[in-house]
């Protein structure tokens, strides 16, 4: 997991499901290629990067919707369960 290609968060509460926006760090790379498709990091691709960091940021969330944005783009959002990262 790179913790730097995320550059902040934001968590809310809609429809009685946590949201949590996750916004990429645009100072380290330009995301041109699909989404899913790995990325130029370690880690893979994007939803298991997001999966991976806020696992590591809060560890006892069961389960959420994530969102991840570049520049107030929204590029992917997807279910987060405890038991299988995301769906």
């Amino acid at each position: 997991m790179n913790d730097d290609l995320f550059q902040s968060y934001e968590i809310k509460e809609r429809n009685g499901k946590l949201a949590i926006t996750l916004e990429l760090n645009s100072q380290l790379e330009e995301f041109s290629s699909e989404l899913g498709v790995k990325d130029h990091h370690e880690g893979g691709d994007i939803q298991q990067e997001a999966a991976d960091y806020i696992q590591s940021k809060f560890p006892k969330l069961e389960e959420g919707i994530v969102s991840v944005i570049a520049n107030e783009i929204p590029l992917v959002t997807f279910p987060l369960n405890k038991n299988n990262s995301y769906q």
